[in-house]
């Protein structure tokens, strides 16, 4: 279950509100920011008193501001922040509890096909028996081949509804694979 691709979205949901959260709150605290560089020049002139200038040097700063008020901005976003999470955790919640139901219904119909496929199995045993018997009834003259048709042609719908059994078996499984998020493992 927890590698469901609708229970990660709605984690990863969660989980950009609560950095949105921490964003926002960001706005409150003082922006600092660092400044360094260093400057290197050199010309050269054909002419005149000086043919060369080299200047070069470093240079740096520190710039702090601060937002004394915004209009109530950042409340706001706090406040929309904080909504948007709870939004997502119910969100999340109801994520999980539907990823529940539809693993228990997946199961329930697993469990249903692996039981028709138990019947359908007695049952082709039965009327493999029935074929087996209609043979020599057959031979013996008891059983014309019109009727020994119908006994062939309910064997071929057994073993239909056999395989059809065992594929609606498979896919079953597969459904509960996928929403337990078994099917694709990394």
């Amino acid at each position: 279950m927890e590698k469901n691709s609708e229970l990660l979205i709605a984690r990863q949901n969660k989980t950009l509100a609560d950095v949105n959260l921490r964003l926002m709150r960001s706005d409150w605290f003082p922006d600092i920011n660092l400044t360094a560089g260093y400057s290197y020049t050199k010309s050269e002139a054909e002419a005149g008193f000086l043919k060369s200038n080299l200047t070069n040097g470093f240079n740096y700063g520190v710039a702090a501001s601060w937002n004394i008020f915004d209009g109530l901005n950042t409340s706001r976003a706090i406040q929309n922040a904080n909504i948007s999470i709870e939004i997502n955790e119910t969100a999340l919640n109801q994520a999980e509890e539907n990823v529940k139901a539809d693993i228990l219904t997946a199961y329930k119909r697993y469990e249903n096909s692996l039981i028709l496929i138990e019947i359908e199995t007695e049952n082709l045993e039965s009327v493999s028996e029935n074929v087996d018997i209609a043979l020599e009834r057959l031979r013996l003259g008891t059983l014309t081949p019109l009727e020994f048709r119908e006994t062939q042609k309910r064997l071929l719908e057994s073993q239909s509804r056999l395989l059809q059994a065992q594929y609606e078996a498979k896919l079953a499984e597969t459904d509960l694979l996928r929403i337990s998020g078994q099917l694709i493992r990394k």
